[in-house]
């Protein structure tokens, strides 16, 4: 498993052209594209590894879908390595104290759970609540490791000691924005990214990239506008935003539609399944989704009370659960059938 070195982005001789506001999408600044994280490319290390920039010069126009504004799928980020994730036997525990017997006893949250997570793949953690969503994926994004037994898998091999190196490669994105409400949008991808990078990169080559990643965000003309005047939609993509200044491969989200109008939530998905297209492997719990939302998943991992209930295509889930007896009907939406 190999260390992770040197900064996660460089400067490389390709270019990207970049529209402006003004320009509708039909024209801007000539930019520099950047490679990301160095090393060989190979997949099969948990390692970050370097990916260059192929951002296409073709059509930069944008679209709007289902209300709001969308990057074309011609301008995406950089493709990073495939890094599949597995877990075995996963299991959770914690003591409280039993005032009753006046000592402290275990209750186990997570029975044994098994499964699989891969690159290029949409995944939703569903279930009741208290059903232990957020606590599985506490666990995979290495947030909470006390009381916790069973194998974690990062390209088949054992997360262990390498759990530094593994947070590199990932983010957790959580349920409430952690924004700072005076900064404006661009005030804040400064800070990250002075923070994220340091000086591995010049001051107008980040500038270049913040613009990039607003505008593939549709935020491109709130750069002035403090987070605290942002919609809520607007937040989480911000949020999405300030993580993918280091572009990682891994993403782990908590509810990330929890508070967001229907517009909203389908405009974070499709980001999110855009993401995912990219190579990148996209893990997030969700509740109760509407069948529009539940569509755009490729992978549904579903828990009830700390048990794995089905884990496979989305589209196989009717099926499943006609199997078992409990007939969906077409007019019903699965998503709560599942629940």
């Amino acid at each position: 498993m190999s260390q992770l070195v040197g900064s996660p982005l460089t400067s490389a001789s390709a270019t990207v052209v970049v529209p402006t506001a003004a320009s509708g999408g039909g024209g801007g600044s000539t930019a520099s594209a950047f490679s990301c994280c160095p090393g060989n490319g190979e997949s099969s290390s948990i390692g970050e590894d370097s990916i260059e920039m192929s951002d296409s010069q073709g059509n930069n126009n944008t679209m709007y879908h289902n209300g709001y504004l969308e990057a074309t799928q011609d301008y995406h980020f950089p493709k990073r390595p495939p890094v599949d994730i597995a877990f075995r036997d996963v299991r959770y525990t914690v003591k409280r104290f039993n005032l009753a017997k006046a000592k402290f006893e275990s209750k186990e949250i997570l029975h044994g759970l098994n499964g699989s997570f891969n690159s290029g793949e949409l995944t939703a953690i569903m279930g009741p609540s208290g059903s232990g969503k957020s606590t599985l994926l506490n666990i995979l994004a290495d947030y909470v490791s006390a009381g916790v037994t069973g194998l974690v898998q990062v390209n088949g091999k054992s997360r262990g000691q390498n759990s530094q190196s593994f947070k590199k490669l990932s983010c957790y994105i959580q349920q409430h924005d952690a924004l700072r409400p005076f900064l404006t949008v661009n005030e804040a991808m400064s800070c990250a990214t002075h923070l994220k990078l340091g000086f591995s990169i010049t001051r107008e080559e980040k500038q270049k990239l913040i613009q990039k990643i607003l505008f593939m965000l549709g935020l491109e003309q709130k750069g002035n506008t403090p987070t605290g005047g942002l919609s809520g939609g607007q937040k989480k993509r911000l949020s999405i935003a300030l993580e993918m200044i280091s572009n990682p491969p891994i993403l782990f989200l908590d509810e990330p539609t929890t508070g967001l109008d229907s517009s909203s939530c389908t405009q974070c998905i499709s980001l999110l399944k855009r993401l995912a297209q990219e190579g990148r492997t996209i893990v997030c719990t969700i509740h109760t989704p509407s069948a529009l939302l539940f569509e755009m998943f490729d992978r549904l991992y579903t828990i009830t009370s700390g048990h794995c209930f089905y884990q496979g295509p989305v589209r196989e889930l009717v099926p499943f659960l006609g199997s078992l007896g409990y007939n969906c009907p077409s007019y019903h939406n699965p998503a709560d059938f599942s629940e």
